[in-house]
């Protein structure tokens, strides 16, 4: 799981995008899900995907398996 460092995003800064909350509602509810289906069921594209799973995986709010 990633680790909150100093310098990252904090958890707060981390939900302020309207897009991040959604993803994780979404992932809430799934018990495994296929990075490519994300995009595809959300309406996301696939770079701003991304770029919102590395956040909040340096926020520590996501870990892939």
């Amino acid at each position: 799981m990633a680790r909150i460092t100093k310098g990252s995003h904090g958890t707060h800064a981390t939900l302020a995008h309207a897009t991040r909350p959604e993803i994780l509602t979404y992932l809430k509810h799934k018990d495994y899900v296929r990075v490519d289906q994300i995009p595809e069921d959300l309406g996301i594209p696939d770079s701003t995907l991304s770029d919102h799973l590395t956040v909040m995986k340096t926020a520590g709010l996501l870990f892939s398996r």
